[in-house]
């Protein structure tokens, strides 16, 4: 397990926040999840943010979730800067949803050996189900534990709020350039 200090350490954009609510809830989420999915800080560091889909991805979950992070707080301030009229947009939803949006991946992924498989349940529930589900449990606001649901695929047919969107194409742009390396033909 991690402490909220660990949290904070690993994802210093979660200062961007606003609402201290809000960043407590957050840092919650994350520490729950790695007593869920019985990993320590060392550990977290190391994961990588994908097992199948990019071979040999040497890209961890805590830089993807940061990159996204940083990336979905850039075309929300873009588009805001645009179409503010036109559209309100939550930037505190937005960026709670990039920190939280692969929470799941640390109760669907296991440890095994030297390397990772999906656990028990994440084989029956992928990461967005299962970090919804935790980040709700864990004080998160629901517009925020919609981002998370359905940032994936599972969201394609949903309804996905101007937030969801933006975290949704933040985190397919990084997924995506990634593939150009890693496996150029991968569809999706």
């Amino acid at each position: 397990m991690i402490s909220p200090e660990d949290v904070f350490s690993l994802f210093p954009e979660i200062e961007w926040l606003n609402s201290n609510t809000l960043k407590e809830s957050v840092v919650k989420t994350w520490v729950e999840a790695t007593k869920l999915g019985g990993w320590n800080k060392d550990e977290l560091e190391k994961l990588p943010f994908v097992l199948i889909e990019l071979k040999d991805c040497s890209v961890t979950l805590v830089e993807h979730v940061r990159n996204v992070t940083k990336l979905a707080a850039k075309i929300e301030a873009m588009l805001a800067s645009f179409y503010n009229k036109h559209l309100k947009v939550n930037r505190e939803v937005v960026l709670a949803g990039a920190l939280l949006h692969d929470v799941g991946k640390l109760v669907e992924y296991s440890q095994i050996n030297n390397g990772y498989t999906f656990s028990q349940l994440g084989k029956l529930l992928r990461h967005p189900i299962i970090g919804a589900i935790l980040a709700f449990q864990c004080g998160v606001p629901p517009e925020v534990c919609h981002i998370i649901s359905v940032h994936s695929f599972e969201g394609d047919k949903s309804y996905i709020s101007p937030e969801g969107f933006i975290v949704k194409n933040a985190d397919w742009l990084n997924f995506d350039f990634l593939a150009y390396k890693y496996q150029s033909n991968l569809k999706h």
